[in-house]
């Protein structure tokens, strides 16, 4: 209990710096030590110094990850500048956007757009004309600013990459050809991105398609296919190897896929969910799903505190709690009862900051959700194998890419079927971030109740 309240008290202490609620906060967790004192093995003032230690530590982090933005006009009075990319680029079919780290005219990141034909890699050093344009986003405090630069022409005069770096670059290259030399549109950039997360090529209406239904995330790499990936190193390594010597082989090769998919925030936090699981069943000492998934975040937003600003994060760790929480209470019922029941409440979950962020609600998520969920498992399946086939001969591959087309284009059926239903999505009013605070504070608070001193502990999924 104690290790979750310290984890709380951290994420407790970013989320009061970003609103400037520092004093109330911790007041409030200072009486919340004081009324639970009769259930903690330890002191009140040990477990009171603790907590404010672990609340100041994320009041800390929070002000040393704010981004920090140079003089408006040094930048937008500049037409040549020179950077190097600092991310993995992604080419949708109107444009290739990635992350800049300028060197000139000032030292800064800002967000880069080209040509869609201009191709790029991540560390390549370039040589720009274009202009910068600020924009906003939404950010726990309110509005953000950023800064856009719109690319003209630019040419590459040198490359920082890495070995690891140009592997990576390389390896999705081959996955992106290989995909799409077997398997045909739409089903074809859905594949690739259910395989890296990589959905920047897919249709424009079938993206917006997808975003109605509620069905975004299935592009966005996540625990679900670390999972599969921890299911199949098991299945086929299992029967060889100790447990110790499995799970540091599942550790390296979960890690090596979060680089490959480009460390999005989703799939950082599912491996750091599994890291965490893993030395826990090593060693010995197997904790609450819940504790792991704090303790995750924790330990990622130490890592790099601007992750709190990234829309993927959030709902990514939002949604992971309440699939934990929601899980144990439905395995009385029937397996698709259950699939309905996690994909509802899932999307319950999910709609405050979903509404924050994009201003939508899709009703119609739950229904699409379910229907899709046994279908995606195939379509990874027939996707890797598709991407082995078309290494042997490109004719096998596109054999072997009848399957994840015929699964793609039925999981896009489905989307197509839920968005025509009346009423599926909706346009509403976001809300401000103190009450979306509020709500899964309050939603949190009750969760570890439950949890920590009703039920104790529950063991990790091995």
């Amino acid at each position: 209990m104690l290790g979750a309240a310290a984890a709380t008290a951290f994420l407790a202490g970013v989320v009061a710096a970003d609103l400037h609620l520092l004093i109330p906060c911790a007041l409030v967790l200072v009486c919340c030590v004081m009324l639970l004192h009769r259930r903690w093995p330890i002191q009140p003032v040990l477990s009171v110094l603790l907590l404010l230690g672990a609340f100041g530590s994320g009041v800390l982090c929070a002000l040393h990850g704010r981004p920090w933005l140079p003089h408006d006009a040094t930048l937008q009075q500049s037409r040549f500048f020179e950077g190097i990319v600092v991310s993995v680029p992604r080419t949708y079919p109107t444009m290739t956007q990635a992350e800049l780290h300028l060197t000139k005219p000032v030292t800064t990141t800002v967000t880069a757009l080209f040509d869609p034909t201009f191709e790029i890699e991540e560390g390549m050093q370039l040589s720009m004309q274009g202009n910068v344009r600020r924009a906003m986003r939404p950010i726990a405090t309110g509005r953000q600013t950023v800064f856009v630069l719109d690319v003209q022409s630019a040419r590459v005069t040198g490359s920082m990459a890495n070995t690891p770096q140009r592997w990576r670059a390389m390896v999705q290259r081959t996955l992106r050809d290989r995909v799409f030399s077997a398997v045909p549109e739409p089903a074809g950039s859905l594949t690739l991105g259910v395989l890296t997360g990589d959905d920047a090529l897919m249709p424009p209406q079938t993206r917006a398609t997808f975003r109605r239904a509620g069905l975004s995330h299935i592009t966005a790499v996540s625990g679900w296919n670390l999972s599969v990936l921890a299911g199949v190193l098991e299945a086929g390594a299992g029967r060889w190897l100790g447990r110790r010597s499995l799970g540091a082989l599942t550790l390296g090769v979960v890690w090596m896929y979060a680089y490959l998919v480009g460390m999005e925030p989703s799939v950082l936090r599912a491996a750091m969910l599994t890291t965490l699981s893993m030395v826990g069943l090593l060693l010995g000492r197997l904790r609450a799903p819940l504790l792991l998934v704090l303790w995750a975040t924790a330990v990622l937003l130490l890592w790099n505190p601007l992750l709190r600003f990234q829309p993927g994060f959030q709902l990514s760790v939002i949604a992971t709690i309440a699939l934990i929480s929601i899980q144990g209470r439905v395995k009385q019922y029937p397996r698709w009862l259950q699939v309905f029941l996690v994909a509802c409440g899932v999307q319950a979950a999910v709609i405050p900051a979903t509404l924050y962020w994009f201003g939508e609600l899709s009703l119609i998520g739950p229904l699409a959700n379910a229907l899709v969920e046994p279908i995606v498992p195939v379509v990874m399946a027939g996707g890797v194998l598709t991407v082995l086939a078309a290494s042997v001969h490109s004719a096998l591959g596109q054999f072997v890419g009848i399957l994840p087309w015929l699964a793609g284009s039925l999981v896009t059926a489905v989307a197509d079927g839920c968005t025509w239903l009346p009423g599926a999505n909706m346009l509403m009013p976001a809300p401000s971030a103190v009450p979306v605070v509020l709500f899964y504070g309050v939603g949190l608070a009750i969760l570890m109740w439950d949890q920590f001193f009703r039920i104790r502990a529950t063991p990790c999924p091995s």
